[in-house]
């Protein structure tokens, strides 16, 4: 999010690819949702990121953690996805980061 910065972020710690929540939990996403959209009156300065307070799991267990961090372990090399897509944004010049006043000035934020 640093190198790219949103003009607004409602972040999640949950597992990767867990953008809204539990997959087909329904009552999960709407809460989600409805807590991101109700934080929007906060977002009057760019590139604020809010960290929602979500869990997983009823009880807290962070056993996905360890999924996660075998991920990127097997992303660690320079042919890993992560890292393409880092390098691809980069070749074509599309890092937010020290490029903000011109990102401003482009989208009237």
């Amino acid at each position: 999010m640093q190198a790219f910065k949103p003009p607004r972020t409602v972040e999640l710690d949950l597992p990767l690819g867990a953008t809204l929540g539990r997959p087909h939990d329904a009552a999960m996403q709407r809460d989600i949702l409805r807590a991101g959209l109700a934080l929007a009156p906060l977002f009057t300065v760019p590139w604020r990121s809010v960290l929602l307070p979500v869990s997983w799991t009823p009880d807290g267990d962070r056993a996905w953690e360890e999924t996660v961090r075998d991920l990127y372990r097997a992303d660690d090399d320079d042919a890993g996805t992560l890292s393409a897509h880092q390098a691809d944004h980069n070749d074509r010049g599309d890092v937010l980061a020290g490029n903000e006043r011109e990102f401003l000035a482009r989208h009237a934020i």
